[in-house]
């Protein structure tokens, strides 16, 4: 591979290049799980402007969910410009990993301080070409889509982007010749650990793997100089980070608010977690985005070893740390990944005990050594003549081309929320989350069928709703959620009676301690809204069935029937319409951080005014003109504040026929007190 300066351009543009083939199809995935409340479903991330609001909304991943608004405000909703600035973080992130390997792998494949600042042409091509491949095989690996593809995944690619740069501009300021030049560099890695650390909790951890490179780069056999005393600032850093946790667990129990509390039962369960992690990173058959991983029960045979197992390769790693060459990689390689596991595999307990992209920052170490290994493999194309020179080559763009095909088919799964998780559903089906999101999935489905106008395969598939949401219920029995889920579809089929019944199930479980109240009362305002707007609308066409019948001649018996079923209608519609109001009124006597920033609450505040309006309607042609004025006003009132033409047409049509009714009323009034 060339050195220099071309050799760097033209490397640079061959990552950008895969790397694009590689996630094109990713680019027209939909906003996928965790995406609904920190973005979809988050207004306080649509002003980029107001970063008080966006600090309040998660102080500890502040950077992150700052770049979703900046997002919001290039492109609003649309999940394209996400995806692509997490494709361009995935970019970034190689070509760092291709320059941060030529600077730590020319320091720990050479065997003198010396030998690494002298002129050696082929040990410079051989660096060059493990860090060009580590870059490569980085950019193509199916196990980290999950960081690139799942848009609330750029908190692991965005770390890690923070991360490298501070560790590169570590060692860029470590080997600067000027002094000041070497503050400056100092100074900028600090600002990035910062960024990271706020970015992320993995952040935490960068000042360690700074001190790590620090370690193994100048400090091994080798006199500590003044430049050592660059690492200080990170060591005081950690130190601070390390106090932080003391005082959460001392004082709260926990990191966060139902994470992070210590936990032996899971640190048991990481040694068999870092295996599967290892053997994805060798073979990436079997991923997904809800690996359900029962925390161990003691010390069985599956967890001895392997622990075993594990503490084996620590241990070959510490005996390594002193030693030159590709063992000292080998340890180097070992300890990254260890040390950035700290966060999410170790003794705080998270809920997902494993999650693919938390191997993103982890995995960097690995694809180092895995690059050197391929350069020395190509390495021995020098001593053939002719076409043989290729053959070294063949295997190892083959493999490229296969982990670049399977990155590629596994974006398709994230092109659709349906085939995500029923592909979760096949690898894990005692998983609560993959049965919940499938129902949401059907129901996606059903409702495109619906516009479309396949009414017998939308049937079908809100009944493959319906099962899975159930059996969501079986599996997560304290769970919500699906009770929501099943009100709507209850909804669409138009069974108010059963959609209520599940949403009353659903404020049981949230005010039994689940959370969620705002949501819950939310929805009934829905269910209610719709239940009342559909007997209102059955009213009607019945009332002009009658008066139809009438003008036809039709018997007094069977249009007298008729407008009694139509009055029955327009009860039930009086009924539900102001169990709507008053579902929303129960909302409003919950405290207002709790429902001012809820996204299903600012919905329900649309149905709630509906509800006025349809009353109003209703009070009017019964001639209760008070109580017709008021509901109908309330409407108005809110209507009026962003007015469309409908709404001026219908504000119109209620005031010209209450007015002519108020006149007439008057007019009969004053005739029977014999007023002129």
């Amino acid at each position: 591979m060339r050195t220099g300066t071309a050799g760097n351009i033209a490397a640079v543009i061959v990552i950008v290049a895969v790397c694009h083939l590689a996630y094109w199809s990713s680019l027209s995935g939909p906003f996928q799980f965790d995406d609904h409340w920190q973005i979809v479903g988050n207004r306080d991330i649509r002003n980029a402007l107001d970063p008080v609001n966006i600090w309040d909304f998660n102080p500890r991943r502040f950077v992150l969910m700052y770049t979703f608004a900046l997002n919001f405000a290039i492109g609003g909703m649309n999940a394209w410009n996400y995806h692509y600035t997490n494709l361009l973080i995935h970019a970034g992130n190689a070509i760092l990993i291709f320059f941060l390997g030529k600077m730590i792998l020319g320091r720990l494949l050479r065997r003198t301080e010396a030998e690494s600042e002298a002129s050696d042409p082929d040990g410079k091509m051989t660096v060059n070409l493990a860090a060009f491949f580590a870059a490569l095989f980085f950019v193509v690996h199916p196990l980290l889509t999950e960081g690139v593809t799942y848009i609330s995944g750029r908190s692991s690619s965005l770390c890690a982007l923070f991360g490298l740069l501070a560790v590169l501009l570590y060692l860029r300021g470590r080997t600067a010749k000027g002094k000041w030049s070497a503050v400056a560099y100092i100074a900028f890695a600090f600002l990035f650990c910062i960024f990271a650390m706020f970015t992320k909790e993995l952040g935490a951890v960068i000042p360690l793997i700074i001190i790590l490179v620090e370690y193994f780069c100048f400090w091994r056999g080798r006199a500590l100089s003044l430049r050592a005393l660059c690492a200080a600032p990170f060591a005081a850093m950690l130190a601070l980070a390390v106090a932080y946790v003391a005082y959460c667990l001392l004082r709260y129990g926990m990191l966060t608010k139902d994470e992070g509390h210590l936990s032996i039962a899971y640190l048991l369960t990481q040694f068999k977690v870092w295996l599967l992690y290892l053997a994805a990173l060798v073979f990436p058959t079997r991923l997904n985005i809800d690996h359900r991983i029962p925390l161990a029960q003691g010390l069985n045979a599956d967890v001895l070893i392997s622990m075993l197992f594990i503490l084996a390769i620590l241990a070959a790693a510490i005996i390594l740390t002193r030693r030159k060459g590709i063992a000292g990689l080998v340890s180097f390689a070992v300890f990254w990944m260890a040390v950035s596991l700290l966060p999410t595999s170790s003794i705080f307990y998270l809920r997902d005990a494993m999650a693919e992209r938390h191997m993103y920052f982890p995995s960097i170490g690995l694809f180092l050594l895995g690059g050197y290994a391929v350069s020395v493999v190509l390495n021995t194309a020098r001593s053939l003549t002719g076409k043989k020179r290729l053959v070294p080559y063949l295997p190892v763009l083959a493999l490229l081309g296969v982990f670049g095909f399977m990155t590629y088919e596994r974006n398709t799964f994230y092109s659709d929320h349906l085939k995500l998780w029923l592909d979760v559903r096949n690898q894990e089906p005692d998983s609560y989350r993959a049965a919940y999101s499938c129902g949401l999935g059907w129901m996606e489905h059903a409702l495109w069928r619906r516009q479309e106008g396949r009414t017998d395969l939308r049937t079908a598939l809100l009944w493959n709703a319906c099962n899975s949401l159930v059996e969501a219920n079986q599996l997560g029995p304290d769970e919500y959620d699906p009770y929501l889920a099943l009100s709507d579809v209850e909804t669409v089929q138009e069974d108010f009676q059963s959609a209520v019944g599940y949403a009353m199930q659903g404020v049981y479980l949230a005010e039994k301690g689940k959370g969620g109240t705002v949501e819950v009362y939310s929805r009934l305002v829905r269910v209610y809204f719709f239940a009342g707007a559909v007997n209102f609308k059955n009213g009607e066409a019945i009332k002009d069935e009658a008066d139809k019948l009438k003008e036809h001649g039709g018997g007094k018996e069977a249009v007298g029937a008729l407008l009694q079923e139509s009055e029955e209608e327009y009860e039930n519609s009086r009924r539900n319409l102001l169990r709507s109001i008053d579902s929303y009124d129960r909302t409003l006597g919950l405290s207002p951080h709790e429902y001012e920033k809820d996204d299903e609450f600012v919905i329900a505040t649309e149905y709630y005014y509906a509800a006025h309006k349809l009353l109003g309607f209703y009070y009017l042609d019964r001639n209760q003109l008070q109580l017709a004025q008021m509901y109908f006003e309330k409407w108005a009132g809110h209507m009026f504040a962003h007015p469309t033409k409908e709404d001026i047409d219908v504000a119109e049509q209620f005031f010209a026929v209450w007015r002519d009714k108020t006149i007439k009323g008057t007019m009969k009034q004053q005739t029977q007190q014999g007023q002129p």
